[in-house]
């Protein structure tokens, strides 16, 4: 699997352009908050560092995937979007030199619970053995078993926090069955954990 952070020129030049910094490198292990929502359209990851917050967009692009970062972009041939912007996650936990704060991940609730499955099996698929290490994690979803997916990459000697939230807003709200999470380590470790949306 890639270890190649695919969006860094860009980063980079946003960096260069808005900032003058001389050190990437610690802009990139230094990241207070990871926010990520995923469509059948879009990956927008959104990254706080220090006082600096970068945006970084994958598209869909013919046959390959497009790339922004601000005004800047780049197109990658024959991949993807939605692996590059997973590998490009991936890359980011990895240099952490501390736990990250906060990490959201969201999901469009007008895409069918088959692209929420499909995009979480890619997310597991590339980040392999990476452990992530949290402070809080929040996660939107309509069932309990995509939950689990990814909370089997919490590291649970720092998550803290842990909210769950129905991603459905309608009136008829699903209901959520938590019995297989309650029985999660994570559920044991965590300070708190919240669910909120389901009846």
């Amino acid at each position: 699997m890639s270890s190649q952070f695919h969006a860094l020129n860009l980063i980079d030049q946003v960096l260069d352009s808005f900032w003058g910094f001389e050190n990437h490198q610690s802009i990139y292990s230094e990241i207070s908050m990871v926010y990520i929502e995923v469509t059948s359209r879009e990956v927008c990851q959104k990254f706080i560092c220090g006082n600096v917050n970068l945006s970084i967009s994958y598209f869909p692009k013919g046959t390959g995937t497009l790339i922004k970062c601000f005004s800047d972009e780049k197109t990658l041939e024959n991949q993807d979007f939605l692996t590059i912007a997973f590998q490009d996650l991936k890359f980011i936990f990895a240099i952490q030199r501390q736990p990250i704060p906060n990490f959201d991940l969201r999901f469009d609730e007008s895409d069918l619970s088959d692209f929420v499955e499909n995009s979480l099996d890619i997310l597991i698929k590339n980040l392999e053995s990476t452990i992530l290490k949290v402070k809080h994690f929040l996660m939107d979803l309509d069932n309990q078993g995509d939950a689990l997916k990814i909370l089997l990459f919490i590291d649970m000697n720092f998550i803290e926090n842990v909210t769950l939230i129905n991603r459905i807003k309608s009136d008829d709200k699903k209901v959520l069955k938590i019995d297989e999470i309650e029985k999660s380590e994570l559920w044991r470790r965590a300070k708190n954990v919240d669910v909120i949306g389901f009846r």
